[in-house]
C-alpha cells in the first residue's frame, strides 16, 4: 500500500461582494504566488456569510476559501487570454428594439412568477 502526504492546506475565508450592475460577484484582488504552496488539486468552497447583517453592508456578501483536495477526476481548468474574454463581457448599448424585446419578456416572465433575480438581459437579447 502506497501512502501520499496530504498537506492540509487551507486558505482564510476570503469576501465575494455582489455587484448589482454587472449582476456578478467579485473578490478581492489575490496573488498567486500566495497560492503556489498548494500542490496537486485543489476545492474551492462558497458559502452565505452568516456575518453579513442590514447593519453590517461593508461585509461580503458571500465567502470562499481554497482547500487541498484528492479527486481521481479533476477538473481541467481553461485559462483564456483576456482579450478573449472581453468582448463578451464588454458593456454595450442597445437598440430600441432590443430594450422593447428585453422589457416585454420580462413583463411576461414576471406575471408567470420568476423572481427579479432570475430575470437577467442576457436571458432576452
Amino acid at each position: 500500500m502506497r501512502f501520499e502526504p496530504i498537506e492540509k492546506k487551507s486558505t482564510p475565508w476570503i469576501g465575494l461582494w455582489w455587484d448589482a450592475r454587472k449582476t456578478s460577484m467579485s473578490s478581492p484582488v489575490l496573488n498567486l504566488a500566495d497560492l503556489r504552496k498548494f500542490k496537486g488539486t485543489v476545492r474551492i468552497w462558497i458559502m452565505k456569510n452568516r456575518f453579513k447583517t442590514e447593519d453590517t453592508a461593508n461585509r461580503p456578501d458571500y465567502v470562499f476559501r481554497i482547500t487541498d483536495a484528492k479527486s481521481d477526476n479533476p477538473y481541467d481548468v481553461e485559462v483564456k487570454d483576456l482579450e478573449d474574454h472581453e468582448e463578451e463581457e464588454s458593456e454595450r448599448l442597445y437598440t430600441e428594439s432590443e430594450v422593447r424585446t428585453i422589457i416585454a419578456g420580462v413583463v411576461r416572465d414576471a406575471q408567470s412568477g420568476y423572481s427579479a433575480g432570475d430575470l437577467l438581459i442576457s436571458d432576452y437579447v
